[in-house]
């Protein structure tokens, strides 16, 4: 569903290296989403412009740890096409042009953050009265392209396993929902928790003063997290499905928090509440990445140093989160390092992403000649009940493999 970051990444890794190649997707994808969620708060009121501070600690998202830096893409994308539809004024044909290539992109980057963020405009441009089906027709038109490209994407997708539906703790599901945006642990995902209560208190008791958009935002800011609470972990081979739902459910409930709108004392606690999540946020994401970058300098200093030489390998002991626990779900930064140093040698570790090309372009290496094994032959090889069988099993294996030395 996703044509993932080497497509946009490419050009820098062979130019700069893989290590610049990240930092510059890390920080186009934290500052793409913190500029968006902006430009949507001020596109529904400008005076409500402090609220948009909070799209910088709503950057430093679990997405962004985890490497699902596609749907981050999509997402920021998304949301500046909903604040190109929800701004005041009358819409031009250009304004209509733009929306369609913010929804394309998003649709390249994630085809799910593009069709989340078009139902959201689609939902927008009904709300309003008069001329529903004239707005709505626009929209669907605009996103014709975007839809294009969901449907290549999708037949040329390999088709999800068939698995049993995996549910986490109803606790977890709904108190600690956030936790698949803001981590870690308790606080962070509290208080998103507690800015999208917010968000639904103030724009549920304003209703009188609120544009027929914002209406629209708030109830499909609801329902993405209704459905984020509801859903498993889990669904037939699709993983991580809350980590989809929640960063704009979260966004739209929080965009709508009608802060202009409220008394003079009631405005400086609000910016004042804006104000600690933003510095804490960011003060938790520099402590973390300090600890990081030091619990990973040894296990990465010999990267693009291995010479091909006959010696014999012991085995790298090492904390795969590198620098401890850090509260993040399915944060483990050096979970894939072995496959770093394993393309360096021209092999295969395991059966893992070291068969896609993008990351032997990350280490300058291009990608071998001939065909990955199947991977029911790896658990066939595990599985055997006498090391003679076992022997046999691994020569087929390598025969495979053989033109990718």
């Amino acid at each position: 569903v996703s044509r993932g970051t080497s497509d946009r990444s490419r050009g820098l890794w062979l130019f700069a290296g893989s290590k610049t190649a990240l930092q510059c997707t890390v920080i186009a994808a934290a500052e793409l989403w913190a500029l968006s969620f902006f430009l949507l708060v001020v596109a529904l009121d400008r005076r409500r412009a402090v609220v948009g501070l909070l799209g910088f600690p709503f950057a430093l998202q679990t997405s962004l740890y985890i490497g699902l830096y596609p749907s981050m893409f999509g997402t920021a994308l998304g949301l500046a096409a909903i604040a190109l539809w929800v701004r005041p004024g009358a819409r031009r044909v250009l304004d209509h042009g733009a929306i369609a290539l913010l929804l394309v992109l998003a649709a390249f980057c994630h085809v799910i953050a593009a069709a989340l963020a078009a139902l959201v405009v689609v939902a927008a441009a009904a709300a309003a009265p008069g001329a529903r089906v004239r707005r709505v027709a626009l929209v669907v038109l605009a996103g014709i392209p975007a839809a294009t490209i969901a449907v290549l994407a999708s037949d040329a997708s390999v088709a999800a396993t068939s698995s049993a539906l995996w549910f986490d703790d109803v606790v977890d599901r709904v108190v600690f929902v956030e936790r698949a945006f803001q981590p870690p642990n308790i606080v962070r995902p509290l208080a998103a928790l507690a800015l999208c209560v917010a968000g639904i208190v103030g724009a549920a008791r304003t209703q009188r003063d609120a544009r027929p958009e914002e209406r629209a935002l708030l109830a499909a800011g609801v329902a993405l997290l209704l459905v984020a609470m509801a859903a498993p972990a889990n669904f037939h081979g699709w993983q991580l499905i809350r980590e989809r739902f929640v960063p704009l459910g979260t966004a739209l409930l929080a965009a709508v928090f009608p802060v202009e709108r409220l008394a003079s004392r009631a405005r400086l606690v609000s910016a004042a509440v804006v104000a600690a999540y933003v510095v804490s946020s960011l003060v938790w994401a520099a402590d973390v990445d300090a600890e990081i970058a030091s619990g990973a300098r040894g296990a990465l200093a010999a990267v693009g140093r291995v010479q091909r030489a006959p010696r014999d390998w012991l085995p790298i002991i090492l904390d795969v989160q590198a620098g401890g626990p850090h509260g993040i779900e399915h944060f483990e930064p050096l979970i894939h390092l072995g496959d770093l140093y394993g393309m360096e040698l021209g092999g295969v570790v395991e059966y893992s992403q070291t068969r896609l090309p993008s990351l032997h372009l990350a280490v300058h290496k291009a990608q071998p000649a001939g065909n990955v094994p199947p991977q029911e032959m790896w658990t066939e090889i595990a599985t055997a009940s006498t090391p003679e069988e076992r022997s046999a099993r691994l020569r087929s294996l390598l025969s495979l493999a053989s033109s990718r030395e």
